[in-house]
């Protein structure tokens, strides 16, 4: 069962799946905080009514390259914020990866907290 209650018609796609390995997500800050792991749409960022779908997952990159990548590409934005390794596991959700930028879109299962896992591995450490 997936985080909330309610998603749009089609969300997640019919082709998310379940995914396993280290992917790189962008944090406001180093250590990183429990805000860094909110979706846009639990933190309230504006975003079109299309990108709903998209704006209730977390987004995750497959390699810390195409992290700095998008890091680079929007400077302003993503200046102070560091990248930070996160193990993914099974269950906690499942998502589409878009291979050409690396970008992985990841629903959350619910009762899934990633943030807590990483503190409890000693996540905010190089891994």
């Amino acid at each position: 069962m997936l985080k909330f209650d309610e998603y749009p018609d089609s969300c997640p796609p019919g082709n998310a799946i379940k995914f396993e390995g280290t992917f790189y997500r962008l944090c406001k800050g180093n250590p990183f905080c429990k805000e860094d792991f909110l979706t846009h749409f639990e933190a309230g960022f504006n975003f079109p009514s299309s990108k709903l779908c998209e704006a209730m997952a977390l987004s995750f990159y497959d390699s810390y390259a195409h992290a700095e990548s998008l890091k680079n590409q929007y400077r302003k934005k993503f200046k102070d914020h560091s990248i930070i390794p996160v193990k993914i596991i099974e269950k906690y959700g499942v998502g589409i990866l878009e291979e050409k930028k690396g970008h992985l879109n990841l629903w959350e299962n619910r009762n899934v907290d990633i943030f807590s896992d990483l503190i409890k591995e000693g996540g905010d450490k190089d891994g």
